[in-house]
């Protein structure tokens, strides 16, 4: 007797199921190998699925790159929001609702080991796709931050507005301190920084305004 066809939401999950398992492959070799060296073969060998498989889901290696890389910084966003969440249901000062949310942005960031370091630098090479991911990366950031800096200005009207530019500036002023940061040590060296991220905000956020 015939075997049924898969429904139209067995064939979904399947898929799901098939992205999902690619993306954490891709991770995995990345983090052992570093993107240069990953190959199309390496992921679909980690992820035991075939490379027809994998072309049903991404153009090329750097697509699989860039869509890993944006469901990296969904989870570092997603433990932002809830630190800020968090800070703000406890009633923290504003200074210690920023140094919450960098802490959780830092954290997050360390807990992904050589994924992160590649994130971090090898994404600058990795193709335009991935350059513009990266732009895209830094724009969450600093409209999130944004959002941080009306939060807090709400308890403390006298801190000055966040413009976008100033934010996206102080995004990537923290980002080279990452770089640096990773280059000298391991990974988990960036969480020495949350101190200094936050004294960055800080600083802004009490600067007279222009003119």
């Amino acid at each position: 007797m015939a075997r049924p066809a898969p429904s139209t939401d067995q064939r979904g999950g399947q898929e799901l199921l098939h992205r999902r398992r690619l993306l954490q492959a891709m991770a995995s070799v990345v983090a052992e190998h570093g993107y240069a060296a990953t190959t199309i073969a390496d992921v679909v060998r980690v992820a035991r699925v075939s490379k027809s498989t994998f072309y049903a889901h991404f153009d090329d290696k750097e697509h699989c790159y860039v869509a890993l890389y944006s469901t990296a910084t969904d989870k570092v966003i997603e433990a932002m929001r809830e630190a800020d969440e968090q800070a703000g249901a406890l009633g923290l000062p504003w200074r210690g609702h920023l140094l919450a949310v960098n802490r959780a942005h830092l954290g997050a960031l360390a807990a992904g080991g050589p994924l992160t370091r590649s994130m971090l630098i090898e994404v600058q090479t990795a193709g335009p796709s991935a350059q513009a991911m990266r732009r895209d990366v830094f724009g969450r950031y600093a409209r999130l931050m944004c959002e941080l800096g009306e939060a807090v200005r709400r308890d403390e009207p006298r801190l000055r507005r966040l413009s976008p530019g100033i934010a996206l500036g102080i995004v990537g002023g923290v980002n080279e301190l990452m770089m640096e940061a990773i280059e000298r040590g391991p990974v988990e060296a960036i969480t020495g920084l949350v101190d200094v991220a936050t004294e960055l905000w800080a600083a802004v956020l009490t600067a007279p305004g222009p003119g």
